[in-house]
């Protein structure tokens, strides 16, 4: 188990005296949901280093498999998960510094995204095999 590097995404469980909390629990659900629908069971994990709090951070990729010669096969990197996520705005990017809080504009203002990619992923699962950075 790895975190994944240079990335802030909302909390599953933020603190209760959070305004509009069950619509950020709902964003979080989601973008976990879409990071379970591209995760196959052939990955490559680059990891980098340790957080300020000892978690091991890491790069995700999607793999490709590509067909050799005397029916070997081999994987070599594909999707960066983690830059997937910053540019299609679904989290925040971050760099270990200060955090950019969530607020309920950021997530109404990217929630029409999110909603839509979790919709194609559900209705066409090979669709993360399409996908390019």
């Amino acid at each position: 188990m790895c975190r994944l590097i240079n990335i802030d995404s909302l909390e599953l469980k933020p603190n209760k005296n959070i305004k509009d909390r069950p619509i950020m629990i709902e964003y979080a659900e989601k973008t976990k949901k879409i990071l379970e629908l591209l995760l196959t069971p052939i990955l490559y994990i680059e990891f980098e280093e340790e957080d300020k709090y000892g978690r091991l951070l890491g790069t995700v990729y999607l793999t490709e498999r590509i067909k050799c010669i005397y029916f070997y096969s081999y994987y070599k990197k594909g999707l960066n998960i983690n830059s997937w996520f910053i540019t299609n705005s679904l989290v925040n990017s971050y760099d270990g510094g200060t955090k950019e809080e969530y607020n309920i504009e950021w997530v109404i203002k990217n929630k029409e995204n999110i909603d839509k990619i979790l919709d194609e992923l559900e209705t066409n699962p090979n669709l993360k095999y399409e996908l390019t950075n």
